[in-house]
């Protein structure tokens, strides 16, 4: 599992002896997730594809969570939250939680690339919470938060499983399909990707984006990033990770704009990567 296990609460606090202020992140966690139910059933009737996330995080057991020891943040990540997370009434609700608690969580990269210059490798972060690694542990469903900053572009990209993303500051632009329409997602909105449906993500402003994001169904599906390339080709790569450890690429493919058009198109009922 990559150096991170699921053991029973009272055995985890017994035989590794930990500190009220080592436990603070997980009952945090845990409050979130609570605080997140709530507010998505509020919004079910709005959006009926929430249903399933609401029953996975209802059903979620407190009991089972893996160990994280060692928590070194990002010196951009934490600057960011300082700056301009939370500056706001709504943000600060969530949970009961300040912007100390927020920073007292785990965060990565979500890519890591040596001398990469794309913008959604250097500047977008995690927190995994639930899932397959994280705090609490989940088969079936994974939850996190995740900071986008400011000019971060996630291109065109497609994974086997459904995933939502509830805004919590700043501002995104979402594309669905090669050919879809474009729409904002502001803070207190909620996104919903079906399963396999292209789409990409833009920050706009200079203020970064903060995201309570969930996968469900196979959390261990790979992405598929595309881009456009010089001589008007879309080159993809499948981005593969382990609980614990970093995604990895693999699996280039190379299609002409014609065939990439066709393939993802808002018509087209396609779900291969």
């Amino acid at each position: 599992m990559g150096g991170y296990f699921y053991i029973h609460n009272l055995l985890y606090k017994q035989s590794h002896r930990k500190t009220m202020s080592d436990m603070k992140p997980y009952q945090n966690a845990e409050k979130l997730l609570i605080w997140l139910s709530s507010k998505l059933q509020a919004d079910e009737n709005k959006l009926l594809e929430l249903t399933q996330f609401i029953q996975e995080l209802d059903d979620i057991n407190y009991s089972f969570f893996h160990q994280i020891d060692q928590i070194t943040n990002p010196p951009e990540l934490v600057s960011a939250l300082k700056k301009n997370i939370f500056l706001n009434s709504y943000a600060t609700q969530i949970g009961s939680l300040n912007i100390d608690n927020i920073l007292d969580f785990d965060w990565k990269h979500v890519y890591q690339e040596e001398d990469s210059k794309n913008s959604y490798i250097n500047g977008m972060f995690v927190s995994r919470l639930l899932g397959l690694d994280g705090y609490y542990r989940s088969d079936r469903i994974a939850f996190g938060l995740m900071l986008l900053l400011p000019g971060v572009l996630y291109p065109l990209h497609t994974h086997l499983v459904q995933e939502f993303y509830y805004c919590l500051s700043g501002k995104l632009v979402i594309q669905h399909d090669f050919d879809g329409q474009s729409f904002s997602l502001d803070e207190g909105q909620i996104s919903v990707t079906p399963e396999g449906k292209l789409h990409s993500l833009e920050v706009v402003g200079k203020n970064p984006v903060l995201l309570i994001y969930s996968w469900l169904g196979n959390l261990r599906a790979p992405i598929r990033i595309w881009e456009k390339t010089k001589s008007d080709k879309w080159e993809g790569f499948v981005w593969t990770r382990l609980p614990g450890q970093k995604w990895i690429t693999s699996d280039k493919k190379e299609l002409s704009d014609e065939c990439f058009k066709k393939l993802y198109s808002k018509y087209s009922q396609n779900l291969n990567m």
